[in-house]
């Protein structure tokens, strides 16, 4: 019961230390990109895709921070394995070799099959938001325009077309990575 105790505690100082890190990590890139775009000159604007510069400053500050959340927990659970297998292999060496025959197997199969379609989906959804984010500052830009044009439909279709795409690869990522590993 106090092994269990003093883990939940660990394991609650760890959270709240990342949660920490991570806000700060998040907060300061945010503000040294708005600084680097808000500082740069006219003339870097006038050749910028303004979709680039708004995805740069919501999602890919977020990507970030999923990339060095998941290194953390990576390298935390990595070493919660290397002590699970080095006191299962002082207590039966034979179930360790079986075990780790099966894991590499297990794991070139992700890395072979898996990996590439989720790597794909993901520059996939990328490129998606930074369409919709295109779509929505040229509509409401010029929705005057499209209001008279009556030219509604064709927009609406294509961003519903886009979001579509964008779940249906978010639901293939949330569904791998609720998978048991």
């Amino acid at each position: 019961l106090s092994i269990f105790i003093i883990k939940n505690f660990f394991l609650l100082f760890l959270t709240k230390y990342q949660g920490n890190f991570f806000e700060e990590l998040k907060f300061s890139l945010n503000q040294k990109l708005f600084n680097y775009y808000i500082d740069s000159p006219y003339d870097y604007f006038i050749n910028q895709n303004p979709s680039l510069t708004t995805r740069t400053l919501t999602s890919d500050i977020q990507g970030v921070y999923g990339y060095i959340n998941n290194l953390s927990l990576l390298i935390r659970e990595s070493f919660a394995i290397v002590s699970i297998i080095t006191i299962l292999f002082l207590v039966s060496p034979k179930a360790v070799t079986f075990l780790t025959i099966f894991f590499v197997i297990s794991s070139s199969v992700y890395l072979t099959l898996v990996k590439p379609r989720l790597k794909k989906a993901s520059e996939k959804n990328q490129n998606l938001v930074s369409n919709n984010i295109k779509i929505i500052n040229e509509t409401f830009g010029s929705i005057k325009d499209i209001k008279v044009s009556e030219n509604e439909k064709p927009i609406t279709n294509l961003y519903k077309k886009n979001i579509s795409i964008f779940e249906k690869n978010l639901k293939f990522m949330y569904i791998i990575e609720r998978l048991p590993k």
